[in-house]
């Protein structure tokens, strides 16, 4: 996926503000893939969706290459689309409970580190 309609489409947003996707830089195939997908109707929702999870990474979104930003993109579709979201208010719940598990996930991860004082 191009860096530019990653960035377009929120993931690197300034004083959280989200700029809008332009559609002349939406790829037709990629654009009907993530929003059936997503069971979004727009390319503009589809997208936002996808880049608030992508920004759960906690990195800075320009210094990922592009390689693994289309594997973070890939990866996202597939877990919310196993989901099954049929409207975009299903997408948005499905966004959540795709980043509650990743966010969950990784708290558990690092409270299992062997160095982790017991705070019992």
């Amino acid at each position: 996926m191009p860096r530019n309609l990653l960035i377009l489409s929120g993931v690197v947003s300034p004083e959280g503000i989200e700029p809008r996707l332009s559609p002349a830089s939406v790829d037709i195939d990629l654009d009907v893939q993530h929003n059936t997908a997503l069971g979004c109707r727009t390319s503009e929702a589809a997208l936002t969706l996808l880049a608030q999870l992508i920004r759960l990474e906690g990195r800075d979104v320009m210094a990922i290459s592009t390689s693994e930003l289309e594997t973070l993109t890939a990866t996202y579709t597939a877990l919310v689309a196993e989901l099954e979201p049929k409207t975009a208010t299903e997408a948005m719940l499905a966004v959540q409970m795709v980043g509650a598990r990743r966010a969950a996930m990784c708290f558990l991860g690092s409270a299992t580190l062997p160095d982790r004082d017991d705070p019992g």
